[in-house]
């Protein structure tokens, strides 16, 4: 909301958490999708020339893993005027779930993809599968 309000309302944002999934029960190691999300959203959709969406997706694979989808209808990376902050966040990331996977609390796998190679605005999908080991 916060960033709505600074981008005067030129983003859109949704949260989509799956009916199977336990909000009460279900933990995620802190600050994992912080980076992913604040790209999409100062990179992606803030160098669109229209509003832009992002869109968060919570799915249950089983019961100890779940599936988080953050997906955004932003310029994409080619076209980002600021590819050096993709990059070092992409670091920050793969730091993030080096140290996680290392604790055997978490198994957790990261994937990057562009949604439209040959729309203007690209558009952007990450995909964290996290499953709880304890």
């Amino acid at each position: 909301e916060i960033e709505k309000l600074r981008f005067r309302e030129k983003l859109d944002f949704q949260i989509k958490v799956d009916e199977n999934l336990n909000v009460k029960e279900t933990k995620i190691p802190t600050m994992l999708l912080q980076p992913i999300v604040e790209n999409a959203v100062n990179h992606g959709v803030f160098n669109k020339v229209e509003n832009g969406k992002v869109t968060i997706k919570f799915n249950v694979v089983n019961t100890q893993t779940i599936e988080v989808k953050i997906i955004d209808d932003g310029v994409g990376f080619a076209n980002t005027k600021s590819k050096q902050k993709k990059h070092n966040s992409s670091n920050v990331i793969a730091d993030r779930l080096k140290f996680l996977n290392q604790t055997g609390i978490w198994n957790i796998t990261f994937e990057n993809k562009e949604l439209n190679s040959e729309a203007e605005d690209k558009g952007n999908q990450a995909i964290f599968i996290i499953t709880n080991l304890r």
